[in-house]
């Protein structure tokens, strides 16, 4: 792996407008790809949150929205999360 990998790229909507998803090797590693990504020219800034873990939760289920749905409160916002 070099320094840093991009996984994936979204453009999203709020205060950010781009969402990055990158894998480094270490601390140091994640320093100097925040560095190298606020020096390109139309970075106004950077915000960095770091992935403990991940679930990949089962849909087995549509999602519907409807007041008679058969999920509770929990497993609709798990979905959608």
């Amino acid at each position: 792996m070099n320094e840093f990998e991009i996984l994936e790229i979204h453009h999203i909507a709020g205060q950010e407008d781009v969402l990055l998803k990158i894998q480094t090797r270490n601390i140091d590693s994640l320093e100097d790809t925040l560095i190298k990504i606020s020096e390109i020219k139309g970075v106004a800034r950077t915000r960095t949150m770091i992935c403990l873990s991940s679930v990949e939760p089962e849909f087995d289920k549509p999602i519907r929205f409807e007041e008679e749905a058969e999920y509770e409160q929990t497993d609709i916002l798990w979905h959608l999360t």
